[in-house]
């Protein structure tokens, strides 16, 4: 397993592939206290990863990870340790899902200290024969009083024979807290597409809008 710090006051931009430089599928990344980290994970190839983030006293972490360009099976564990107080971390997840493509991500968010904050977003969209797993977990210890923690797993599914399974889980052990999880599995609005046909768009185009609009998170 590789063991990466990383450290700066100031916000600083990272590449994950850059970052693991290909060294194994289990990686240990430490954000330092008082840094301000973004890490874009833009998975292509078939890849297979477990991250495990620490987050130290006053750091901030932003995780995005994109698979829309990738016509491989991705598998994801991402562990969120805020260890120190004041700690957060912010994920935001998409994937669009073809032919008989399997997504499966799985997320911790542990609370171990007071003034914590995290936040988990899943999006995907599943066409043809593609499948998706999310199982997500907020963890809030008896210490870490006043956190706030929030996980949502939405999914669109283009096709009768996608397959989508969402599991949201609360394990809370401090009644001074603000958490709320939830998943929604559903189809393309049809009022949308209507409106969207009566001025002009013809299907394929007002469904690539709808879905593109689904997967942007701002």
């Amino acid at each position: 397993m590789s063991n990466i710090k990383l450290s700066n006051e100031k916000f600083s931009n990272h590449d994950l592939k850059s970052l693991l430089n290909n060294s194994g599928t289990t990686h240990s990344i430490n954000i330092e206290a008082n840094s301000c980290i973004e890490i874009h994970d833009n998975a292509i190839e078939n890849e297979k990863l477990e991250l495990i983030f620490t987050i130290k006293e006053n750091a901030k972490l932003n995780y995005v990870l994109n698979t829309k360009n990738s016509k491989h099976d991705i598998e994801r564990k991402i562990t969120f340790n805020l260890e120190g107080s004041f700690a957060k971390a912010f994920a935001k997840c998409t994937h669009l899902g073809q032919k008989s493509q399997k997504f499966t991500i799985t997320t911790v968010q542990k609370h171990l200290a007071t003034q914590t904050t995290s936040n988990v977003e899943v999006r995907c969209v599943l066409k043809d024969n593609a499948q998706m797993r999310c199982d997500n977990l907020i963890h809030v210890t008896k210490e870490a009083d006043n956190c706030q923690a929030s996980q949502s797993s939405k999914c669109i599914m283009l096709s009768a024979s996608s397959r989508a399974i969402a599991i949201p889980k609360l394990e809370i052990k401090n009644h001074k807290v603000k958490c709320n999880h939830g998943a929604a599995i559903c189809r393309l609005n049809d009022e949308q597409i209507f409106y969207l046909e009566s001025r002009g768009l013809d299907f394929f185009t007002t469904q690539k809008f709808l879905i593109d609009g689904f997967l942007l998170l701002s």
